[in-house]
């Protein structure tokens, strides 16, 4: 409901708005920057308390700041709203949730990591179609929707019901392996974050990371605008929908 509906909103407000895809381009970036930054604050945070609540409390910062967005006229208030959504980002979605993972899982933790970020995709195909219905038919009031802030909202007690911060939090261990079985599966040390940002293996992730990014935020803010002006608002839809996977 925010990665892949940033294209249907940047043609929503440069719609109803008046202001030019540029400079709602600028508040895509202001997401992304915040919810970068806010990233390494979550880190913190989560090490510190019970991730549930993190994860509760940025859904709550979302469907609020969705239900304040169609208020926002002027280019600041835009922009202070998408900045707000890179917060509640940050505080639900790739670092709670790999976090979340690499406690639970040790072997084969990479396959459990990817499968949880599927969970990314699959709300682009199934949602980022229907949002853009929405706003087609009702302008920016569409993110005030019942069904919206519902869908949104649903990740609170999926959350706090579910979700625990790690096995010990219920006598298990990773994996679910018994005591007498740990060994070489137990969760090994990890090395200082100083120590980690000057190797060579993360310095070569980031720079990957940050290239297909590139590319892939880049067609996402503008692939629905795209669309739409060489079909109509089903197929932009479905376009977007479609790089979700």
């Amino acid at each position: 409901m925010i990665f892949y509906a940033m294209s249907v909103l940047l043609e929503a407000l440069v719609a109803t708005r008046g202001f030019s895809v540029a400079q709602i381009s600028g508040a895509n970036t202001m997401f992304l920057v915040v919810g970068g930054l806010g990233g390494i604050a979550v880190g913190e945070l989560i090490s510190r308390y019970d991730a549930r609540w993190c994860i509760a409390a940025g859904t709550l910062f979302i469907a609020v700041t969705y239900y304040w967005l169609p208020s926002a006229h002027s280019l600041g208030t835009i922009y202070l709203a998408y900045a707000a959504l890179g917060v509640g980002y940050a505080m639900t979605a790739l670092v709670p949730a790999t976090t979340l993972v690499a406690r639970w899982f040790v072997r084969r933790r990479a396959l459990a990591i990817a499968l949880t970020q599927s969970g990314l995709s699959l709300g682009g195909i199934l949602l980022t179609p229907m949002l853009a219905g929405a706003l087609e038919i009702e302008g920016m009031d569409g993110l005030r929707e019942p069904w919206v802030l519902a869908a949104i909202l649903f990740n609170v007690p999926l959350a706090l019901l579910l979700l625990r911060p790690d096995p010990q939090a219920m006598g298990l261990n990773p994996d679910g392996d018994a005591d007498n079985q740990q060994g070489e599966n137990a969760p090994q040390q990890g090395m200082a974050a100083a120590q980690a940002i000057r190797s060579k293996f993360f310095l070569y992730s980031a720079a990957a990371a940050f290239l297909a990014l590139l590319a892939q935020v880049g067609t996402i803010a503008h692939v629905f605008k795209w669309a739409l002006e060489r079909a109509n608002g089903e197929t932009a839809a479905v376009t977007v929908a479609t790089l979700a996977f």
